[in-house]
């Protein structure tokens, strides 16, 4: 996924753009708040957003099999 794809997916679910810049450098995040992404419908409010972000970034990795 290229940045530019990474940052309009992100801006859907209103993340901030100093957050963006900041993971896009973490592939393994990406990907994971990508798929999240993905699943809740592809765009949320801040708020919504916020926790998503918090989502993928704190769920452990055993955790994946059941996103």
């Amino acid at each position: 996924m290229s940045f530019e794809e990474v940052k309009h997916k992100f801006e859907s679910i209103n993340l901030d753009p100093k957050v963006i810049e900041s993971i896009s450098k973490n592939k393994k995040l990406v990907a994971r708040l990508a798929l999240i992404v993905d699943l809740a419908g592809g765009k949320a409010d801040k708020s919504q957003g916020n926790l998503l972000y918090t989502i993928s970034s704190k769920l452990p990795p055993t955790q994946d099999p059941y996103i």
